[in-house]
């Protein structure tokens, strides 16, 4: 299933895209062919009032590239930054934003890149 969350932007090739619909659409365009692995880790969550949280999550994912891309694999690190909202016996995510922190790039011909991103930490959203 997609994801449905009312405060969600995603930075891709062509700038901010966002809105649900518009995201997966991106996503579906820019994974294509790609095995990919997406993990979140190590929840921290902080109750603001009885109908408000935010929480932050480690993440790690995996994009194994297909045989005509120049790219092997990217491994990437990061932070999603989140706030929620409760209302009729259910939790919702209302505004997610992801900090990726660290980018590992290894190309078919061996060159590796690494992109490291300074994040604060900040559990503000």
């Amino acid at each position: 299933g997609a994801l449905r969350a009312a405060g969600y932007d995603l930075p891709d090739d062509a700038g901010l895209v966002s809105g649900s619909d518009a995201i997966v659409e991106s996503m579906a365009r820019g994974l294509k062919g790609v095995i990919s692995v997406h993990q979140g880790h190590m929840p921290e969550f902080k109750m603001i009032s009885k109908d408000e949280a935010v929480g932050t999550w480690s993440m790690e994912d995996i994009l194994r590239m297909p045989a005509t891309s120049p790219i092997a694999e990217i491994r990437g690190y990061g932070r999603y930054h989140e706030r929620y909202s409760h209302s009729e016996n259910e939790w919702r995510i209302v505004h997610l934003n992801f900090t990726r922190t660290l980018r590992y790039v290894e190309a078919r011909d061996g060159y590796v890149s690494i992109y490291a991103a300074l994040d604060n930490g900040s559990d503000a959203v």
